[in-house]
C-alpha cells in the first residue's frame, strides 16, 4: 500500500443540505468554487506523486460538523478545468456515496485524532517553521497530513485542537495563498524531494 497524502481543509460556509446550482457556485455564500479549485489542483498531482492523495473537506458549520473524505484515486471523472471540477464538486456534495467518497459525522478534533494515529500532521500557519527547513524529514514519512484553511484562517477554536494534538506548525513564507495555491506549491516540494 502506497504513503498516504491526505490534506484536510476546514470550510464554515458550504452546507449538505442546500441547493447548488453551477451558475450560484462563484458568487454564491458557500464558496463552492474554492473547494472545487482544490480537487482540480490536487487531481493534477495524482499520477505524479508517489502518495495515495486523499482530500479531506471538513464542514464545520454548527450543523454540519462532517468530514468528506475524497480518495482521489476513487475519481474516474475527467477534470481539465474549474468548470469540470465545480460541477463534479457540487455532485459530490449532494451523492458522496456515488463517488466512493465517505461522509462521517465527527468534530474536528476526532478527526485529527483518528487522522494522527497514521499520519504525522502539519498545520500551514504563517507563523510556523519554513516548509524548506523540514523538507527532509517530509520525505523521510510514510504518511503525512496537512491542515490548511479554506477561503478563511481556522477558527480559535480549531486552532487550539491543532496545539492539543501537537501539529507542527510550518510556514510558506509571509505571503497569502489560496487554498488550491497551497496544495500545489507542497505537492511541488514533495514531487521534487
Amino acid at each position: 500500500m502506497p504513503p498516504q497524502l491526505i490534506f484536510i481543509i476546514p470550510t464554515r460556509t458550504v452546507r449538505l443540505d442546500s441547493s447548488k446550482k453551477i451558475r450560484t457556485v462563484v458568487s454564491g455564500k458557500e464558496r463552492v468554487d474554492v473547494l472545487a479549485r482544490c480537487l482540480l489542483s490536487l487531481h493534477r498531482w495524482q499520477s505524479r506523486l508517489k502518495y495515495d492523495l486523499k482530500l479531506v473537506f471538513y464542514l464545520s458549520h454548527p450543523q454540519e460538523e462532517k468530514a468528506i473524505i475524497i480518495p482521489l484515486h476513487n475519481l474516474s471523472e475527467k477534470i481539465d478545468d474549474e468548470f469540470e471540477a465545480t460541477h463534479l464538486m457540487i455532485h459530490l456534495l449532494s451523492s458522496p456515496e456515488v463517488f466512493n467518497c465517505e461522509t462521517q459525522k465527527i468534530s474536528f478534533e476526532e478527526l485529527l485524532l483518528r487522522t494522527s494515529a497514521n499520519s504525522i500532521i502539519y498545520y500551514l500557519t504563517p507563523n510556523g517553521l519554513p516548509f524548506l527547513d523540514v523538507k527532509k524529514e517530509l520525505s523521510r514519512s510514510d504518511s503525512l497530513c496537512f491542515v490548511l484553511g479554506s477561503q478563511h484562517d481556522l477558527t480559535p477554536e480549531q486552532e487550539s485542537v491543532m496545539y492539543k494534538i501537537g501539529a507542527l506548525q510550518i510556514s510558506l513564507g509571509q505571503l497569502n495563498y489560496l487554498a488550491s495555491h497551497v496544495l500545489t506549491i507542497i505537492c511541488h516540494y514533495l514531487f521534487d524531494s
